[in-house]
């Protein structure tokens, strides 16, 4: 049995909605003029998969929901623009807060991935680009990871797991690698990525954990710590080419405020115990 929400229809095929066991059944949504398909609801498929099968052994009821396409009142939050389109987590009753993708017009506005599907809402954070690539963290199958997203859902899909620790800030962008810091079970860490599994590891990890801030500077990483347990020079500047164990101290002091680019030098402000 398949019934749709006000806004559109389903197509069967095979058509015909009664079939010999075994059958294999396509399912399409068909939105109405000015309509859109949001997701698979209430039923036996949830999720916004197109086209989605059933192989028939039993009866099934599928429910497919519709929506104008300026009903658009979700509480959008992280948009975050690529070279193609807009990225940004936004909520409907029968998706929960999932990440949507707009070019700009009605039509183009449309969820990407039900990540978590059905009503329930995907724990998300942040959202970066990468040329025409969005990168977002959400807890996903067990732990918190980084996923890579083209706007569809088959290239929606994580790269990398955090091993238990938690994203702390958005990704700052040094090139063409993004640099974040994750907080787990006293530990905390620097990562890196270039949107690939090979090319996403930790870079830093300290334990206590160090307050970590991260800034780009004419293409170089440089990274503020801020040590709790020393506290003589508890704040300290270092940079780092993006490789386990090439971080170099650049300075310490006993206060460390913003550091700006200023044509390829940092500039920030200090206290040395004498002048700030």
């Amino acid at each position: 049995d398949g019934s749709a929400g006000l806004g559109g229809s389903i197509t069967l095929d095979p058509p015909g909605g009664v079939y010999p066991s075994g059958t294999v059944v396509t399912l399409r949504p068909v939105p109405d003029a000015q309509h859109r398909f949001d997701a698979w609801y209430n039923g036996d498929i949830i999720g916004n998969d197109v086209p989605v099968s059933i192989t028939m052994y039993d009866d099934h009821s599928v429910t497919a929901y519709f929506s104008f396409l300026d009903n658009l009142q979700f509480s959008p939050a992280f948009l975050t623009p690529t070279d193609e389109k807009l990225y940004f987590i936004a909520s409907t009753p029968w998706t929960g807060n999932e990440l949507w993708t707009s070019d700009g017009t009605l039509a183009g506005t449309h969820l990407v991935r039900d990540l978590n599907p059905g009503p329930f809402s995907l724990e998300a954070r942040f959202i970066s680009a990468l040329g025409s690539t969005a990168y977002l963290f959400a807890f996903y199958e067990g732990d918190w990871r980084i996923l890579a997203s083209d706007g569809t859902i088959a290239g929606t899909t994580p790269i990398a797991a955090l091993q238990g620790e938690f994203p702390m800030s958005a990704p700052v962008r040094v090139g063409d690698v993004l640099y974040f810091n994750t907080l787990g079970n006293n530990t905390a860490s620097i990562w890196r990525t270039d949107g690939s599994t090979a090319g996403t590891f930790k870079i830093e990890e300290s334990s206590p954990p160090l307050s970590y801030v991260l800034h780009d500077l004419s293409g170089m990483l440089y990274f503020t710590t801020n040590d709790p347990v020393d506290a003589s020079v508890p704040w300290r500047l270092w940079k780092t080419t993006g490789t386990p164990g090439s971080s170099t101290l650049i300075y310490e002091s006993s206060q460390i405020g913003d550091v700006v680019d200023l044509d390829g030098i940092p500039v920030f402000s200090a206290d040395d115990g004498a002048n700030q």
